[in-house]
């Protein structure tokens, strides 16, 4: 006797690429509140806008798929011109040494304020500095989902070497390799060695 099958697909659903045009282009557009995004063919609502409004840079919006109920936290990039945007690149910096930067305190916190208003958002997004701000965010909140393009590096004091940073019940799971942090020993060796020959 044979058996048939069949896998159906909702294609309702926020998929990472959909995570991914939003965090790589949608974001640094600045949406304005109630604005409808189409991404593959899917319409996203802006339920809120934090553009230019955090002393340390952190700008984000939140989205939800309009056909699914899902919500989204996307984290902009180092925006430079953005009326913070020395904040940014001090971020940048930041993310080489062991501590936390207040940008990254500040996203979890965005998330935290968005999930008091709208419930348990799904997935957070990302790119460069914003994909260190939805990692960092990921981290710290084990249920939400985080996809990112191209993230900036954490700072080595924000992840723990060999642990899981996901549910159990998620099949694929984070887990920091060892060489994560030998990045940061390895520029720090060679920021030694250049102050030396310098």
């Amino acid at each position: 006797m044979t058996e048939m099958t069949q896998t159906i697909i909702n294609s309702n659903i926020t998929t990472d690429a959909d995570l991914v045009e939003l965090s790589g282009l949608h974001v640094y557009l600045t949406p304005e509140y109630d604005e409808i995004l189409v991404v593959n063919n899917k319409d996203f609502r802006v339920v809120d806008d934090n553009f230019n409004e955090e002393k340390s840079g952190m700008d984000a919006m939140t989205v939800q798929n309009v056909a699914s109920g899902e919500y989204h936290v996307v984290y902009m990039g180092t925006n430079a011109h953005g009326k913070y945007g020395m904040a940014d690149l001090i971020t940048d910096i930041q993310l080489l040494t062991e501590a936390t930067p207040q940008q990254l305190k500040d996203a979890d916190r965005y998330l935290a304020d968005m999930e008091k208003e709208f419930g348990e958002i799904t997935s957070v997004g990302g790119n460069s500095l914003g994909g260190a701000l939805a990692n960092y965010v990921g981290v710290q909140n084990s249920h939400v989902r985080s996809v990112t393009l191209n993230p900036a590096m954490l700072p080595a004091g924000a992840v723990e070497a060999g642990k899981e940073y996901l549910e159990p019940d998620v099949e694929s799971r984070i887990k920091v390799s060892e060489k994560s942090f030998k990045i940061v020993d390895t520029f720090t060796k060679e920021k030694r060695l250049l102050e030396h020959v310098l």
